[in-house]
């Protein structure tokens, strides 16, 4: 439960572009060309963008967990 409250902390604080790649991916469970379409870049774009979503989530995961 609290590993749950944390995510949902840490997602409410990422971007909205972040937060909406990561559910297209992850929620959603979409394939990566689907998600490039629905966010109007090519796969590579996607994939870049995901990472880096990623790595905020990670990084505002460590954030929370420090404090």
């Amino acid at each position: 439960r609290q590993q749950r409250q944390r995510l949902q902390h840490a997602l409410h604080h990422l971007p909205l572009p972040e937060r909406s790649i990561l559910a297209l991916a992850y929620v959603q469970e979409l394939p990566l060309d689907e998600v490039a379409r629905i966010e109007g870049c090519t796969a590579g774009a996607a994939k870049v963008r995901l990472h880096r979503a990623r790595q905020k989530l990670a990084a505002l995961l460590e954030h929370d967990h420090e404090h």
